[in-house]
């Protein structure tokens, strides 16, 4: 797919505003005051820059204007990832076994098509993305055991889980909160503990009020980045499986498509946001990662995006990840 041409083009605007008069049209967008729109608008250029220079690295993806060309880069992965997550929260030596599953490179992998999969949700200006990987992973879980798509609580991990690694809006881990939640008992339901997005206090009496639980989880060991294919096999023969990895500025504009290690502009190790895999597919000879996100459906292909296999894009293997089995 190639989306560079029409991508300049649409930077050819004339300079008279009438794009970003187009923009908060099609995005539905106001401003409290003059100051804050003087503030979006300044940002939306910015990113208007941005995609030009990300199209150019990338002609698999579309990086375009999307809900959140308003807001400038800094802002927005301040609301939006956990920050840097240290290397020995993610990565430990040694490692775990080998997964010992089989693994078939030519077949496309969907759980979104088998019913193991929730629509896309969004986790607002919270850094609570660790929490959203984290329940997506155990209601596909809680699928497999059961044959019942539950809707589990992310507030529950955010307001409760805490005294850890795990700190609500301000970062955490898949793995952490996994561990928690089997020492907990169990998971609340989302109708039952719903989602605010703050750091409040923990609510005991929604949290004991559990619908599913959950008995161990494993990590699988990608070497640092050297070895997908245990990603694939493990999310071929399981379920989807929870991830850190680094969202740089090419997920800030990201529209469709997919990205590559090239265009996504990961530096070294490092990693600020937790997702889910949920499928693996090929286009025109390209493989690649179908990865959930929580950004809400208005974002990407809707709400999801697709990563380059075998090229570590984004950091997606760099740390440890891990799935968890339902009791």
């Amino acid at each position: 797919m190639m989306f560079i041409i029409g991508a300049v083009l649409l930077r050819l605007v004339a300079a008279d505003n009438s794009d970003w008069e187009a923009y908060k049209s099609i995005f539905n967008k106001t401003y409290p005051d003059a100051a804050a729109e003087s503030w979006a608008l300044k940002c939306y250029r910015q990113n208007l820059k941005e995609i030009d220079r990300l199209q150019i690295l990338n002609s698999m993806a579309e990086f375009g204007e999307n809900i959140y060309t308003d807001q400038c880069w800094e802002d927005f992965k301040r609301e939006r990832t956990m920050g840097p997550v240290p290397d020995g929260v993610c990565y430990k030596t040694p490692g775990p076994p080998p997964y010992p599953g089989p693994v078939d490179k030519k077949a496309t992998t969907d759980w979104r098509t088998k019913g193991y999969v929730n629509p896309v949700k969004d986790q607002g200006a919270c850094g609570s993305c660790w929490a959203f990987s984290a329940v997506a992973n155990m209601e596909a879980a809680w699928f497999r055991k059961t044959g019942d798509l539950l809707q589990l609580s992310e507030q529950q991990l955010v307001s409760c889980d805490k005294g850890g690694q795990d700190n609500g809006c301000n970062g955490g881990g898949p793995d952490t909160a996994f561990g928690w939640v089997i020492k907990y008992g169990g998971m609340a339901s989302e109708e039952g503990y719903p989602y605010t997005g703050k750091d409040d206090s923990c609510n005991s009496v929604a949290a004991k009020k559990q619908v599913a639980h959950f008995s161990k989880f494993d990590f699988l060991d990608t070497q640092r980045g050297k070895n997908e294919t245990v990603l694939l096999a493990a999310l071929q023969n399981e379920q989807p499986i929870s991830i850190y990895l680094d969202a740089t500025s090419a997920w800030h504009n990201y529209k469709g498509g997919i990205v590559t290690s090239s265009s996504c502009g990961a530096s070294g190790g490092a990693v600020n946001h937790a997702v889910a895999i949920v499928g693996y597919g090929v286009d025109g000879g390209t493989a690649y990662w179908i990865v959930r996100n929580s950004w809400a459906e208005r974002w990407g292909e809707s709400g999801y995006i697709r990563l380059a296999f075998g090229q570590n894009t984004c950091n997606m293997a760099t740390c440890f990840a891990e799935y968890i089995t339902a009791k």
